[in-house]
């Protein structure tokens, strides 16, 4: 099967899960093609050596601003723009999506996949005016088209052949609010080649956290947590992997909480180091109070290794973690309760082992990408065959 896959950016630090859906697809067969609207962002150090990234040229962009399509592009834009900073990001891009969509057009794809449901719409709306008959686009719908409101998402999902989202929260969401009908398909994590590795043995009192280091993600309370840990787990260390504008203040925050040198910074790290990191460790915290928080693929790949999950709760996050069974979840409000962290420490130490094995089981059978990405091309051929 041959996929044309739209993103808006390509790819992006926060977002190592776009690079392994792709091999997934990779790996059953189906040959994708990746288009960005902005190619501003570097490559390396992504892991995305195999993978098929086009280029548009300048000359593609600039043709397209003597388009007569590119003013109906406009208007399109203005129409499903709420804010005059939507309009102006969908303006910029029209060229490059104007570009990549006469690039599409000319290729014969069995089916063009928006990544996101929101700036991907350009190019879909583009295609459907340069190709005559019926163009099958599907699309995903996440958290961040839901919770923006974004007219170009509302008209992805309305025109689409078929509508994905990444949780049973979320499709019950757009069912209820926008009268959109979907499929669930997590995103989910490629199993590391050599399983019998992935569930750690010793009694390591490492724990960890990977975020952005950013107001939302609440890294200040994953912190306050940790701290109270250490009530229970003597020996324990805090070690933080990512980056963000609140790097500096979230050092001077963790230095005044009386653990110098059990709580250390360490910038972002690519993906493949990472779960390296979550193999050393007994456990996750991710305190996040962002509301596009929906079943964090970090938890999930940490999860896969056996590293137990502390998260806040969000919308859906019951479907990956079944507090006190394969991990924990605790409201936000409770981070900075002594007593709380004491009881998921007791609680670990009871019956780590079980704990751990819970976790991963439920990654192998419910999020594991290669299975995943055998049901989307099922879907897929759908799509083709109604269309035919």
């Amino acid at each position: 099967m041959k996929l044309a896959y739209i993103f808006t950016a390509f790819p992006v630090r926060s977002q190592s899960f776009g690079v392994s859906e792709l091999k997934s697809l990779d790996k059953v067969g189906c040959r994708v093609d990746i288009y960005r609207q902005e190619d501003k962002w570097p490559v390396e150090g992504f892991g995305i050596e195999g993978l098929s990234l086009q280029k548009i040229r300048l000359g593609e962009k600039l043709r397209s601003l003597f388009s007569p399509l590119f003013i109906l592009m406009m208007l399109f834009s203005l129409k499903y723009s709420k804010k005059p900073v939507e309009l102006i990001r969908a303006i910029i891009l029209i060229p490059s999506s104007l570009a990549i969509a006469r690039r599409i057009v000319s290729e014969e794809y069995d089916v063009i996949h928006l990544f996101w449901a929101h700036y991907p719409s350009l190019v879909a709306y583009a295609i459907k005016n340069l190709k005559k008959g019926e163009t099958k686009f599907t699309t995903f719908c996440g958290a961040y088209d839901m919770t923006s409101e974004y007219g170009l998402s509302r008209w992805s999902t309305s025109n689409a052949n078929a509508v994905i989202t990444h949780c049973n929260a979320s499709r019950d969401y757009l069912q209820e609010k926008w009268g959109v009908k979907s499929e669930v398909f997590y995103r989910g994590v490629n199993l590391p080649g050599n399983n019998a590795r992935t569930v750690p043995k010793s009694k390591s009192r490492k724990v960890i956290v990977a975020s952005r280091l950013i107001e939302p993600k609440r890294v200040d309370l994953a912190i306050d947590f940790f701290v109270n840990l250490k009530k229970v787990w003597k020996d324990a260390e805090l070690n933080i992997y990512g980056d963000g504008p609140l790097r500096k203040d979230l050092e001077i925050y963790a230095s005044k909480q009386g653990h110098a040198g059990d709580i250390n910074f360490f910038g972002y790290i690519s993906q493949d180091k990472l779960i390296g990191k979550f193999m050393e460790s007994s456990v996750i915290i991710l305190a996040s109070e962002s509301k596009s928080e929906r079943l964090p693929n970090v938890i999930k790949e940490a999860m896969m290794v056996g590293c137990i999950p502390i998260s806040s709760r969000s919308e859906g996050i019951s479907e990956l973690i079944a507090d006190g069974e394969d991990g924990f979840i605790v409201d936000a409000d409770l981070f900075r309760f002594p007593d709380v962290a004491k009881r998921v420490a007791q609680a670990i130490d009871e019956k780590e082992g079980e704990i751990r094995t819970r976790s991963r089981n439920k990654i192998v059978f419910l999020f594991n990408n290669e299975l995943i990405a055998k049901r989307k091309v099922r879907l897929w051929k759908e799509v083709c065959n109604e269309s035919a």
